[in-house]
């Protein structure tokens, strides 16, 4: 036991981390007179190719008195490091610092320990002090970096934190092991180690990211481990781009995810089984949420890899077991009557095995499970009472808590210590997805600092009772069970307050200040950080201040990649009076102000809105380009009703917005990449129109149909430049008619080829001659089908016809006589011709071509293979899949045009 020689300290004893956070615990007291202070610290040292870690510390002690006193004699074990650490008095007035040092740790080594004139002969207690701050600051500085708070101990907590996780780290056999703690928690526990690990992602320490995923644990102790596996590689590739080092550890990834079928009761369908999460059996709503967080960023990770089957697989998991969870548990408060989220699937808190009101696990869900606000993050819907009572269950949970904790921001603990626990900030990590509690992450850990550490920005797992009688000099816990410094609660807390300060989401935007405290926003108080990671190794920060009338943002780093910046301040909630930056998105009612990409910095003003009335569009925006998977459409915002005006650009498919996460935007936002996915599909741009001090105005262009470079273009004469084309006859597109799949089908099959292709115009005149031509060099034969004439040259009143080149007729040219045999044509809005051709029995290119100087409104070409059909079988068409798709009609009957009201009528019988 190393002492100092300063038994039963009357009254109280200050203890804290040397600068606020640094690994260096000082302590003060005061006896007899003598002012004394000691600190602490310790530093790795190498000795004959050895590695040690040896402790240093300085003891000051100043005397109070008019005469001399004798100094505290210290242990012998310590080695003094100078001169003055063998001094045995001080005088009146007068201060002694004495520095020793002593061998703590061989990290595992069995070789001998340095002697003392060695330790002696390492340098000074300064020297030593500089090297370990300088190693700690340089962590501190690869990571996000909180700058300015109006609680700066929040800013320590944070920092302490993260440098106890590293030192409490273990390197075991080669493996970098975040362990949980001390005190028989020195291994890695495998929901704890996710915990910690996504921590450290989202602060930005890539260090040894490698590393401590390559290690991590599933299903060492709990379920939840495997099925949220994915999490931190999400939070992982997400940040860093790292996409190689991802899809080397996939299969494991699948693996453990894929458990969650089968893990899930009622064959599949149900929810999760029952298991040991929170140390009790149970259906534990937890189990659920940590499933369904696990898929969200499952799917993320599959969608970023390109494998759209598993993309597919985890969505629909996804909505199959949400929709089970949000079931069971309306079946539940149904049954029993009540109006929260209980802790278990199927029984009330009140009646389970965890229903003291001072167990913290109460809010089990909402500390672990990552759903609410994670799986938000990643773009999951979210939906159902899992949703819908997130706020009603905190309001539950603090008035049920009411007889047993002053403060609203204490969760509770457990039975090694019930009466909070070093989670307590991370159980208000799901308030930031309601509305009523979002600032009471902040506001628990504030109450950790002030009421239950057990040591300097040290917490155990449960902690006990303050005890007045303490020695420590703040209000605080005496001992607790678990371990202290416990690092998961801790990484939990950190992650809360960096998520209700800034928050990431998949499509690289920003949350900015949701969980900030209101009374944060105001006269001399400013929020902020520095160094938070985004998309593909990107760093941003921002800095906000306010006065009696205002807040002012400033944003910097990175911002190219970030697409847009939501403010969403407490203080902002039905406050907002105005907004400098033009194109900013305003909800007053919410409290929102959406910020377009690039933007630097904003002022809002508070109070009631005094803005103009919305700008608004005379002629409606429109698209150029072609409507061809493959092309880039651009779009234009057309006129307005007043000047000044800055534009924003949303691309719409089937009129839902193209999430910025997969949109394939091309130079700019007002350019779109045509993907193959939008094939058949209806493409709009909404243009949202904006100036400062006045409501934004909309409108929405029509849309246009998306079609493969081998389909029909499915646009009438006006192109896409004011809306696709109207009719269902080729040619009756004036450019403004709605008039969807004007055009016929078609694909590019797997092996690259052009499937069968349509143009489809107003007045097109091309001489088939010259089609022909075209065609033959192509090496591609043409499908005609002609329109019935009644009169006129070439009329003949025989039923309408297909003809085909390279096969057979099936029915009556123009100009021959009928044949035997049913008779049929293409779709309406197909391909027609006027004029003549030969009666033969086969119709080659050349008797097309024979009809040189006939109007051609639509040609469709299939491959050169002639395919063989049997009578009434218009012949094969290519799908989607590649395969040949044979239409049928009846004998004499047209097939309707696509879009047209019979067509309609056949598909509803």
């Amino acid at each position: 036991m190393i002492t100092f020689g300063v038994p039963d300290i009357p009254g109280k004893i200050s203890w804290e981390n040397a600068e606020g956070y640094l690994p260096a615990f000082v302590s003060r007291y005061a006896k007899a007179g003598l002012d004394i202070s000691v600190q602490s610290f310790a530093d790795e040292v190498t000795v004959g190719g050895n590695r040690y870690e040896v402790a240093y510390s300085r003891m000051t002690v100043t005397n109070t008195t008019d005469t001399a006193a004798t100094l505290p004699r210290v242990s012998s074990a310590l080695v003094p490091l100078d001169g003055s650490s063998r001094a045995t008095t001080v005088d009146p007035g007068a201060t002694v610092v004495r520095d020793y040092a002593v061998g703590a740790d061989r990290f595992g080594g069995t070789y001998a320990w340095p002697s003392d004139a060695q330790i002696a002969g390492l340098g000074s207690y300064d020297d030593h002090y500089a090297h370990m701050r300088t190693y700690w600051n340089d962590r501190l500085a690869t990571v996000a970096d909180i700058t300015a708070l109006p609680d700066p101990s929040l800013i320590d907590a944070y920092k302490a934190g993260y440098i106890y996780t590293l030192i409490i780290r273990d390197d075991v056999d080669g493996q970098k092991q975040l362990h949980v703690g001390e005190n028989g928690y020195d291994e890695m526990f495998d929901h704890d180690t996710i915990g910690i690990v996504s921590n450290l992602l989202n602060m930005g320490d890539f260090a040894y990211a490698k590393d401590y995923l390559a290690t991590l644990p599933a299903e060492l102790q709990y379920q939840d481990a495997k099925w949220k596996y994915s999490a931190p590689y999400a939070m992982y590739l997400e940040r860093t781009g790292d996409d190689t080092f991802v899809r080397d550890h996939f299969a494991t990834i699948r693996e453990n995810t894929h458990t969650i079928a089968s893990d899930r009761e009622d064959d599949g369908t149900g929810i999760i089984k029952i298991t040991n999460a929170i140390d009790s059996d149970g259906h534990w709503t937890v189990d659920n949420w940590s499933a369904l967080y696990g898929l969200s960023t499952y799917r993320y990770l599959a969608e970023r890899l390109g494998d759209d089957a598993e993309a597919s697989w985890a969505q629909s998991e996804y909505d199959s077991l949400m929709a089970a969870a949000n079931a069971r548990l309306d079946a539940t408060r149904s049954e029993f009557g009540i109006d929260y989220m209980p802790m278990a699937m199927d029984e009330p808190n009140e009646t389970g095995p965890r229903s003291d009101p001072r167990d913290a696990n109460w809010a089990s869900m909402f500390l672990f499970g990552g759903w609410a606000w994670d799986s938000y993050l990643y773009d999951m819907p979210q939906s159902g009472t899992m949703l819908d009572s997130i706020d009603e269950t905190y309001a539950y949970g603090i008035d049920r808590r009411k007889d047993v904790s002053d403060s609203p921001a204490n969760f509770g603990g457990y039975p090694h210590g019930y009466y909070s626990s070093a989670y307590n900030a991370g159980y208000g990590g799901a308030a930031l997805r309601g509305e009523d509690h979002r600032d009471i992450g902040i506001k628990a850990y504030q109450f950790m600092i002030e009421h239950s550490q057990s040591g300097p920005f040290g917490w155990w797992e449960g902690v006990d009772q303050p005890k007045a009688d303490s020695p420590w000099d703040i209000d605080h816990a005496s001992g607790g069970g678990g371990s202290d410094q416990h690092m998961w609660g801790q990484a939990m807390g950190t992650k809360v307050l960096f998520d209700s300060l800034l928050s990431l989401k998949s499509d690289g935007s920003l949350i900015v200040g949701r969980g900030v405290p209101a009374d944060w926003v105001s006269t001399g108080k400013q929020v902020a950080l520095d160094r938070f990671p985004v998309q593909d190794g990107g760093r941003v920060g921002y800095a906000m201040t306010a006065d009696d009338d205002s807040v002012h943002l400033t944003f910097s780093g990175d911002l190219d990649r970030v697409p847009s910046i939501s403010v969403q301040l407490l203080a902002l909630e039905g406050n907002i009076a105005s907004v400098d930056v033009p194109g900013a998105t305003v909800d007053r009612a919410a409290g929102t102000v959406t910020l377009p990409k690039g933007t630097e910095s904003v002022t809002i003003g508070l109070g009631e809105a005094t803005v103009t009335p919305a700008p608004t569009a005379t002629e409606l925006p429109t698209i150029s380009g072609q409507p061809t998977v493959g092309s880039t459409l651009t779009a234009h915002p057309g006129t307005w009703s007043t000047d000044g005006l800055t534009f924003r650009y949303q691309w719409l498919r089937d009129g839902e917005p193209v999430a910025a996460a997969r949109a394939r935007a091309a130079s700019s936002p007002a350019t779109y990449l045509v993907a193959a996915a939008d094939a058949g599909h209806r493409i709009a741009v909404r243009v949202t129109a904006s100036r400062p001090g006045s409501e934004d105005g909309t409108a929405t262009s029509r849309s246009v149909t998306i079609t493969r470079a081998t389909d029909g273009a499915g646009a009438g004469g006006g192109g896409v430049g004011g809306g696709t084309g109207g009719g269902t006859d080729p040619g009756a597109g004036n450019g403004s008619d709605p008039g969807p799949d004007a055009g016929t089908g078609g694909a590019t099959v797997p092996d690259g080829r052009p499937g069968p292709l349509a143009f489809t115009g107003s007045d097109l005149l091309v001489p088939l001659s010259v089609l022909a031509a075209v065609l033959l060099a192509a090496g591609l034969t043409a499908t005609v089908v002609r329109r019935r004439r009644t009169s006129g040259e070439g009329a003949h009143p025989g039923q309408r016809g297909r003809v085909t080149t390279g096969r057979r007729t099936d029915g009556p040219v123009a100009g021959a006589a009928p044949r035997r045999g049913p008779a049929h044509r293409g779709p309406a809005g197909g391909p027609h011709y006027r004029g003549t051709v030969p009666d033969r029995t086969r119709v080659t290119m050349a008797d097309v071509a024979r009809a040189a100087g006939v109007s051609v409104m639509t040609v469709s070409y299939a491959y050169s293979a002639p395919h063989r059909v049997s009578p009434g079988d218009p012949g094969p068409r290519r799908d989607l899949r590649g395969g040949p798709r044979v239409r049928r009609t009846e004998p004499g009957r047209p097939l309707p045009a696509p879009g047209s009201e019979q067509q309609h009528r056949r598909r509803r019988r």
